[in-house]
């Protein structure tokens, strides 16, 4: 079990090695410049620690989580089911915005043979997101809002839909995102909701 100072300490590494991944990229961070860059023992590091991937999937977590806590205080404001899919979505593309997101896309593109229990661990943190979209989804079938499907199945179409609104700039620039996501929820509660 992990002590207050313990549990400083891995918040501490997180975030002084986000910073360096984001200045060098993740391939080009060795665990060496994470123990000059945070002035953190290598032991400690890897007290906390069991690799660099480890660190990394931790990092890709603990963002995940405080992206789940900001939806639990965001969600207040969306009292019915369509608005508060528009509010989801939102939360969900501005998390794109994140300087871990380009480091996620290195380390993805980078990620070798006998990385299947890291890309495990990766595509289990992220569907806490997807159930998110999954709760709001079930609820709207549950009042009769949306039409009947699975829920879970829409989750990941969906999130798939939005996260691809990031992929293409030329299309989708930056300074319009909200208004696509917005134009993109549209089109999906046009396409389920109950007639």
């Amino acid at each position: 079990m992990s002590t207050p100072k313990g549990s400083v300490k891995r918040s501490l590494i997180l975030d002084q090695a986000l910073e360096l991944f984001v200045q060098k990229g993740y391939a080009a961070t060795s665990m060496e410049d994470i123990v000059k860059h945070t002035g953190v023992s290598k032991g400690s590091i890897y007290y906390h620690f069991s690799s660099k991937d480890d660190l990394f999937v931790s990092m890709v977590e603990k963002i995940n989580r405080e992206w789940v806590e900001e939806w639990a205080e965001i969600r207040r404001q969306f009292p019915e089911v369509g608005s508060r899919l528009m509010g989801a979505s939102l939360h969900f593309v501005n998390s794109f915005q994140s300087p871990l997101t380009k480091v996620a896309e290195e380390f993805s593109m980078n990620m070798q043979d006998g990385y299947q229990e890291v890309h495990d661990r990766l595509i289990e943190i992220s569907m806490v997101q997807i159930e998110v979209f999954t709760e709001i989804f079930r609820e709207g079938m549950e009042q009769q809002i949306f039409t009947v499907a699975d829920p879970g199945k829409l989750a990941v179409l969906f999130t798939s839909m939005l996260s691809g609104l990031t992929l293409y700039p030329q299309v989708f620039p930056k300074d319009g995102m909200h208004q696509h996501t917005q134009d993109a929820v549209a089109v999906l509660l046009e396409g389920i909701q109950k007639k």
